[in-house]
């Protein structure tokens, strides 16, 4: 299995985060389309394995299972590979299904049949689940001196990832339990104690946030999209490949707010057929608490147990890859919460020049200039007196930089849309903003950003996160434990096989591939455009009609020999005098 570092950042961008589309998509993408070129390769549809053969029937669950794989992502606009990979039926029930009954000895069962300290009986906390812990009861003794505020965003902490950044929809951890303790956390900004729930065995507040923002300028949208998807699966060594959604997603009302972010990135996309684009990126990080989870004692999730006790002990890739889905291939062992703050700015680059305005002045205008310093108590949005986003919006230069995008007057905007991707921040925030993004008639500005800070201590993210394998979590006295986590440790191997970029074909002229939700795109340089980089832009001169060589899939591993194995892949496509494929052609492992 290929080595996954554990630290990685940004993740936010793909967890509980926020990617809002603005209105002028449909007027832009009219604007921007190319003839087909000569040269444009031909549409390659999804290609798809047959189904193998139906596992052998699961003796007390009655059901059997198939599954197929990927052969080639979708290409060139060719069909997508939106099909599902796993195929499930009924089956005779066979075998003496029942549990052997529970014996809690000296500890009091639940009438669920858990066991739990006797201790733990009339504490005035939910330690069952169902609080038949807390029936008939004489008296009450709660651990707590006075009643403390559950520590909501503790929640996360836990919280699984997916390498390919799909948001898991449950988390493998029951952080719900105090297990008969009262530790606490004071928070600065509300003046508040929260109760720490069991899992977490340490958290603290920051008080105050300090940002320096980060502006960068891009001449092309494929630079500004390859940098959004490195740092979204930052250090898991994945390439351009990028999973963001599954079919029957059961998403929460934040997850709600994650409006098609793979559409989004191919709004971004069509903006590279224009010559007189530029990318004004805005990011920014805020920090308000950081967790680290128990290493061992802690408590699973009840659902997520029965889920790892219901897979089946023949591997059978389409269950194992539903675990993975619902609970993340990683968990977060430690962490910090807060939000990751991005906009991207499509500007313009005609209309600057002819209104004499350089970058430096979009980002005076805009609030993002050098002098911006901001430094806020959280909490107290209401009061601004520690915020500095000074800006003269009523500047002659500034009404035209914020001229609405979205406006029917003859005058053309110098900002032709705005991108977000804003990780963090509560529903009421989320739905302001994406009613801006959407009317289009209110600029985008660093007020925006202190509205969003100010709401972030109700519904922070994930932003930073140590990573561990799920596997690691299969409880060692479950039955046949060390068998699910092999089989799970094989399923992550799998999983980043199965959705891994190799299974794009090269783009031409230097272009670069990444896989996008099952269909590989093209990001071309700003000498290029079309499907698939085949069509210089006018006026542009120089090498082209070439294809760079681009690594095949990994072969599986060979058997075990002198405690080594060998997998090979091969350089594919160059043509026209391209590039050979950099890096090794054949890799070892200690088996």
């Amino acid at each position: 299995m290929t080595t996954i570092p554990a630290i990685i950042s940004f993740y936010g961008f793909l967890f509980a985060s926020v990617s809002l589309l603005s209105n002028s998509e449909g007027k832009e993408r009219s604007q921007r389309r190319v003839e087909r070129d000569v040269n444009t390769p031909a549409k390659i549809p999804c290609q798809l394995t047959p189904w193998n053969q139906w596992s052998s029937c699961q003796p007390c669950l009655g059901r059997r299972y198939r599954s197929r794989s990927i052969i080639h992502f979708g290409q060139f606009g060719g069909r997508t590979c939106s099909d599902t990979l796993s195929d499930e039926e009924s089956c005779p029930v066979i075998g003496n299904c029942e549990e052997p009954p529970i014996n809690c000895g000296i500890n009091f069962q639940c009438d669920s049949g858990q066991c739990i300290p006797r201790r733990l009986k009339c504490n005035e906390d939910n330690d069952c689940g169902d609080y038949s812990d807390e029936d008939d009861c004489e008296s009450y003794r709660s651990p707590c001196r006075k009643l403390l505020e559950p520590l909501e965003i503790g929640n996360i902490a836990g919280s699984g990832v997916n390498i390919f950044g799909m948001e898991p929809r449950r988390s493998p951890f029951n952080n719900k339990l105090y297990y008969g303790q009262c530790n606490h956390v004071y928070d600065g900004n509300r003046r508040m104690y929260f109760r720490i729930p069991w899992n977490i065995i340490q958290f603290n507040y920051q008080t105050q946030a300090e940002q320096a923002f980060v502006t960068e300028m891009y001449e092309s949208s494929s630079e500004v999209v390859t940098k959004i998807m490195e740092e979204s699966t930052s250090n898991f060594n994945i390439g351009l490949s990028l999973r963001t959604s599954t079919k029957n997603l059961n998403a929460s009302l934040e997850a709600k707010f994650n409006l098609n972010k793979t559409r989004n990135l191919e709004i971004l996309l069509s903006h590279n057929q224009s010559q007189t684009n530029e990318y004004f990126r805005v990011k920014g990080q805020i920090q308000l608490a950081k967790f680290h989870i128990r290493r061992n004692r802690y408590k699973l999730d009840e659902d997520f147990v029965i889920d790892l006790k219901n897979l089946p002990l023949e591997y059978e890739k389409g269950v194992y890859f539903k675990i993975l889905e619902d609970y993340g291939t990683h968990y977060t062992s430690s962490g910090t919460l807060g939000g990751d703050y991005q906009m991207v700015y499509v500007l313009d680059k005609s209309e600057m020049a002819k209104e004499h305005i350089n970058n430096e002045k979009v980002k005076e205008c805009l609030g993002f200039h050098a002098n911006f310093n901001f430094r806020q108590n959280i909490i107290k949005s209401e009061d601004k007196t520690n915020t500095h986003a000074h800006f003269n919006i009523n500047d002659d230069k500034c009404k035209i930089v914020t001229r609405a995008y979205s406006s029917l007057k003859t005058e053309k905007p110098l900002i032709k849309d705005v991108l977000s991707f804003v990780t963090g921040g509560d529903t009421v925030f989320l739905t302001r903003l994406n009613v801006m993004l959407s009317e289009g008639n209110r600029p985008i500005d660093a007020s925006i950003y202190t509205d969003w800070a100010s709401s972030l201590i109700h519904s922070p993210a994930l932003v930073r996160q140590q990573n561990v394998p799920i596997y690691d979590l299969v409880p060692s006295e479950m039955r046949s434990a060390s068998v699910i986590r092999h089989n799970l440790e094989r399923a992550i191997s799998d999983y980043e096989a199965e959705y891994s970029v190799c299974k794009c074909g090269p783009c031409m002229n230097g272009g670069t591939v990444l896989q996008l939700d099952g269909h590989c795109r093209c990001l071309c340089s700003n000498r290029f455009q079309g499907i698939a980089c085949e069509t210089p832009k006018p006026l542009q001169t120089g090498k082209s009609g070439y294809t760079d060589g681009q690594w095949s899939c990994w072969s599986g591993w060979s058997s075990c020999t002198n405690n080594q194995r060998v997998r090979t892949r091969q350089c594919l496509g160059t043509q026209g005098g391209g590039t050979a494929c950099p890096g090794i052609s054949k890799g070892t492992g200690y088996c």
